[in-house]
């Protein structure tokens, strides 16, 4: 099966992309818990 890479080559430059230490002064996560079968996925 062919699949794309996911690093960049050298001297590669992100198209039109921020770096998000450039774009975000903080970071946040979210997390859902709840038991097996509650709707978790459809919540987010």
């Amino acid at each position: 099966m062919d699949s794309a890479t996911s690093e960049l080559s050298p001297g590669s430059e992100l198209s039109g992309r921020t770096p998000l230490s450039a774009a975000a002064d903080t970071g946040l996560k979210i997390v859902v818990v709840g038991g097996f079968g509650v709707g978790k996925t459809t919540l987010v």
